[in-house]
């Protein structure tokens, strides 16, 4: 693939070179148009790691989707624009630790590779260690179900990194029930292998003042019902910070500078 630096700037195809925009990057690309035909990928013995490859991906894909669709309600004005590409390369990261199936077939055990989950940042932009500099303390009991974030008091100039104009901030405490996804053999297809799992529970600070000093606090997140996870799902924590700016009373979300990572799985 290639990157046009030329004062030329233009989308479509000319010739055998077809040319695009990526969301999330700057600049244009080109590329050459075609490539083997579809019904020979599909049928032909020479494709066979290409189809289980494809195939493997398509199921990384889904899980990525899973998981993004669990965490939506956090994830709006936080993640980045390349977010899903990088959630799909994760789950493909643990997809090939799988070895307890054939090539093709392997399934997305994230409850076997927690460490591979843990750590992930949602905004590469916006490191969450970068934006929040404060200790804090996380507990998760053996129950899985709940956890308590207790945060130690800290002045918001000092041990937090906000945009210019942001006036106050919220903290944002989340955990999931995240299921295994495995490959179906009689529906073709990779699905979770917890078929009501991906339960989200969550908890917010109130709108703190960036120019006041912040006293302890104490966080708590439950999963709805008091659901116990099995052991085919994770309890992936989530930790975060928004950005707002107080107008009349109203708090408006920043549209930069929010950050949201991964801490731990359990």
């Amino acid at each position: 693939m290639a990157r046009q630096a030329g004062p030329l700037k233009y989308k479509g195809t000319i010739g055998d070179v077809r040319h695009f925009k990526i969301k999330g990057l700057k600049g244009h690309f080109a590329g050459l148009k075609g490539g083997v035909d579809a019904e020979r990928i599909k049928n032909g013995d020479e494709f066979v790691r290409t189809r289980e490859n494809n195939n493997e991906f398509g199921g990384s894909a889904k899980a990525g989707k899973y998981l993004r669709q669990i965490l939506s309600p956090i994830m709006k004005g936080v993640a980045d624009a390349r977010v899903t590409s990088r959630i799909t390369a994760l789950m493909k990261k643990i997809n090939v630790e799988d070895g307890s199936e054939a090539r093709g077939i392997r399934g997305i055990l994230m409850t076997e590779r927690k460490d591979l989950m843990k750590d992930f940042e949602f905004n590469s932009a916006t490191n969450f260690e970068r934006i929040f500099r404060s200790m804090f303390t996380l507990t998760v009991p053996e129950i899985r179900n709940n956890a308590t974030l207790m945060v130690k008091g800290f002045d918001p100039q000092f041990h937090l990194n906000s945009p210019r104009g942001a006036s106050h901030f919220r903290i944002i405490f989340a955990i999931a029930s995240v299921s295994d996804y495995v490959f179906n053999a009689l529906d073709n297809t990779y699905e979770p292998k917890i078929k009501d799992s991906g339960l989200l529970g969550l908890g917010y600070s109130g709108y703190l003042a960036i120019n006041g000093d912040v006293s302890d606090l104490d966080l708590s997140a439950e999963l709805p019902n008091a659901t116990k996870p099995t052991e085919s799902e994770s309890l992936v924590v989530c930790i975060g910070v928004e950005f707002y700016q107080e107008v009349s009373s109203k708090f408006y979300l920043f549209a930069t500078g929010n950050c949201l990572k991964i801490v731990d799985v359990k």
